[in-house]
């Protein structure tokens, strides 16, 4: 992408990566908890391949649903753009969209129409042991 649109700024949000794994098998049941955090962490180490090459702004999913107002004016701040409250009401841009599965959540919490809280961290011993250097490195352990 960043030799197509040379640019073009990126954004990389990181979320605690054994949450990931967490949501992706309760997404899909049959996925076993395993498979999840195997595949998750395919993604991730992509993700940090992008993010050596490109560069750009990390933003923490934990700090969007703590702070989501903090959030986005960091993330506007880094694209040269004026932060305006409104931007966390997205709830009318959903009206007739049509959301499916895939990486990303699908379902409740995006039709709120607003940021949604998250749930609690995983506990160290909750985090599968393929996700462990990655919880390290982004700073979850």
């Amino acid at each position: 992408m960043a030799a197509t649109w040379p640019d073009a700024r990126f954004v990389f949000l990181r979320r605690h990566p054994a949450a990931v794994a967490r949501s992706w098998h309760e997404a899909v049941p049959d996925r076993t908890a395993d498979d999840a955090a195997t595949r998750v962490l395919k993604y991730m180490e992509a993700m940090e391949e992008a993010y050596a090459e490109a560069g750009g702004h990390v933003l923490r999913y934990e700090d969007l649903t703590a702070d989501p107002a903090a959030a986005l004016d960091g993330i506007c701040r880094f694209l040269g753009l004026e932060y305006e409250p409104g931007m966390l009401d997205y709830g009318s841009s959903l009206e007739g969209a049509v959301l499916g599965g895939g990486f990303g959540d699908w379902n409740a919490k995006i039709r709120s129409g607003h940021v949604q809280p998250d749930r609690p961290a995983p506990t160290p011993d909750e985090i599968p042991d393929a996700l462990r250097r990655m919880c390290r490195e982004w700073g979850y352990l």
